[in-house]
């Protein structure tokens, strides 16, 4: 199997089906013929990454790499893609969720440029997760937003358009330009002392004090704040959760982007920097969190509900990324997970129920279980799975956040436990409120509950929030050579400023002082 990896330009693959794929959507003009290409491209994308993904599980320290010689022209980039312990299980939940979005997705939702925009995202997204030099990860970063720019602008009518494409242009496209000018920058001071380029990331030397680290972290932060929707950056999600495309706005949520920029980039390239700085924005992202989750108490829309819920989850990723102990960034990459699957969920459900009853106003929906127990049942199980229900993968990474944080940053771990209840108590009201309480105004429903496809969906997420949340341990294992190198890379750095975050006592084993790096 180790020389099957050698052998085969698998990333390349991985991007490039989905994106042939794409085009080729994009030129058919029968809504049946689109559809069912689409889906056997995600499919066969799927397939691809779930089995190399099953090689780093079985066989941790794998790595897929391939290096094209020389840099693209006019730019100090190369295609230089590799498959990792980090990115390998990002791979098949990206072409997991792109699947699921087809087969699950209301046939409006689907119309139109959508299944080709959805198929060019995950191109850009997986090249993003395997991109292992610094220029062509930026490259696309930028790719992977403009096809839902394009399907946003012809996909929603009227005013919702306007105001959906606004939030998208202004929060997520103009959030990409700082990243466009860390890179530059990083690129002059590799000159400035003689660097190698194009920048590799797979050896991050930049010879760069803290001074020299910081413009440079606070642009990468503009951009990791921005595509997490944290405080001030935020208002794109709930405006896209309660207006825009299903497909568009659940890979937007569920793939961590901006997380694994902080992973993939800060930590490890700026480590003086996010030792100094990360302690703030894992304060910002911790206050996002609890305002996501006091706002979302006082929504009436189910879908602008969600959106809230979502911003205040995304928070609480980012809080243990900037922990950055070995706790701590466990608990917030299957946290990733978890609430990719989950996230990918309840959006499917909430526009499935739209779609049947024409609005999503829980002071009308009361009472649709009785109509609706098939929606009812999926939307109340990955509800609270997605807030930590026992046995749960979401349940196995809050245990771990919540630990990361509790020996150094009790209070923290306070505020993370708040903003779960939060969370917890809006999902329960939304269920009750549109499920099973009284309507004022009551709908003439006469569509059918969830159809078969609709179904398997749910019941495939389900499975997998179970399965992996008894059973954690392989996503634990192949994720343990990069957590310890990067918790190590952190706390190897004596403490700045502000307060200890980041740092726990010598007693904490967990924090991954005596792990050697890889």
């Amino acid at each position: 199997m180790i020389e099957l990896l050698a052998s085969i330009p698998w990333p390349t693959l991985l991007v490039v089906v989905p994106l042939l794929g794409g085009l080729l959507t994009l030129r058919l003009p029968e809504p049946k013929v689109r559809h069912a290409v689409g889906l056997a491209v995600a499919a066969t994308t799927f397939v691809t990454s779930a089995v190399l993904a099953l090689v780093f599980i079985l066989t941790p320290g794998t790595a897929a790499i391939e290096d094209l010689s020389g840099p693209l022209p006019l730019i100090a980039a190369r295609w230089h893609l590799g498959i990792d312990e980090l990115s390998a299980p990002f791979l098949p939940l990206t072409a997991l969720l792109v699947l699921l979005l087809l087969l699950g997705a209301p046939r409006r939702e689907l119309a139109g440029p959508m299944i080709p925009a959805v198929l060019l995202t995950e191109a850009a997204t997986v090249g993003v997760y395997t991109s292992l030099d610094l220029g062509c990860l930026a490259l696309f970063w930028l790719a992977s937003l403009v096809p839902g720019a394009f399907a946003l602008r012809e996909s929603i009518p009227g005013e919702g358009r306007s105001r959906a494409f606004r939030a998208y242009g202004v929060f997520l496209v103009l959030g990409a330009l700082p990243l466009a000018v860390a890179v530059a920058m990083i690129v002059s001071a590799r000159v400035a002392v003689h660097a190698p380029l194009p920048f590799d990331l797979t050896a991050p030397e930049p010879a760069l004090d803290l001074a020299a680290q910081a413009p440079i972290f606070f642009l990468l932060a503009i951009a990791l704040l921005v595509r997490k929707a944290v405080v001030p950056f935020h208002s794109w999600l709930p405006v896209l959760a309660e207006r825009g495309p299903v497909a568009i706005t659940a890979l937007l949520i569920s793939t961590h982007l901006g997380a694994f920029l902080a992973s993939r980039v800060m930590l490890p390239l700026l480590p003086a920097a996010s030792a100094h700085y990360f302690p703030w924005v894992a304060d910002l992202a911790l206050s996002s969190a609890l305002y996501g989750g006091l706002l979302g108490l006082a929504q009436t829309d189910l879908r602008r509900m969600l959106g809230f819920v979502l911003t205040s989850q995304l928070g609480l990723v980012l809080v243990g990324v900037a922990e950055a102990n070995r706790e701590s960034l466990h608990g917030a990459l299957l946290q990733m997970l978890a609430l990719g699957l989950t996230s990918t969920g309840l959006l499917l459900l909430v526009s499935q129920l739209e779609a049947r009853a024409g609005t999503t106003d829980v002071r009308r929906l009361g009472g649709v279980a009785a109509r609706f127990p098939y929606l009812a049942g999926a939307f109340f199980v990955l509800g609270i799975a997605s807030i930590g229900f026992p046995g749960t993968l979401m349940f196995v990474s809050e245990d771990l956040l919540i630990h990361g944080l509790l020996g150094a940053h009790p209070i923290e771990a306070i505020g993370l436990l708040l903003v779960t209840v939060l969370n917890g108590i809006t999902i329960i009201r939304g269920f009750f409120l549109a499920f099973l309480g009284t309507s004022r105004q009551p709908l003439g429903l006469t569509v059918p509950d969830l159809g078969l496809r609709e179904r398997l969906v749910a019941v495939a997420l389900t499975a997998l929030l179970l399965a992996t949340g008894f059973s954690p341990t392989p996503l634990l294992r192949v994720r343990e050579l990069v957590v310890a190198r990067l918790a190590l890379e952190q706390h190897s750095l004596p403490p700045h400023g502000h307060s200890d975050h980041g740092h726990t006592e010598d007693g904490h084993t967990e924090s991954g002082h005596t792990t050697e790096p890889r």
